[in-house]
C-alpha cells in the first residue's frame, strides 16, 4: 500500500489527495502509537525528505500528523537516520 500512497502524492490530484489524507488523518488521530508510527515512519517516510512532495502533503495533513511526518523525513535523510531506515 505504501507505493500506492506515494504514487498518489506524486500524481498530486487535489481530489485524490483530499480523500487520501482524510483517511490517513482519521486513522492517525484515532490510532494507537503503533498505528501513528505506521503512518509516519513506515508509509510517509518514503517521501524521502523530498521538499516538493512534503509541501504537497502539508496542506492536507492534520496539525497533529504534520510535525512528526516532517521530523521523520528529516531524520531518515540524515546520516544517522540512513542507517536505521525501515
Amino acid at each position: 500500500g505504501t507505493q500506492k500512497v506515494i504514487d498518489a502524492i506524486k500524481e498530486n490530484n487535489p481530489q485524490t489527495m483530499k480523500k487520501l489524507f482524510q483517511i490517513l488523518n482519521e486513522i492517525y488521530e484515532d490510532g494507537t502509537n503503533d498505528t501513528q508510527s505506521l503512518i509516519a515512519v513506515t508509509i510517509l517516510s518514503n517521501l524521502n525528505n523530498d521538499k516538493i512532495l512534503l509541501a504537497r502533503c502539508v496542506d492536507y495533513m492534520s496539525e497533529t500528523m504534520a510535525p512528526p511526518v516532517i521530523e521523520v523525513n528529516r531524520y531518515f535523510a540524515s546520516a544517522a537516520g540512513n542507517t536505521h531506515r525501515p
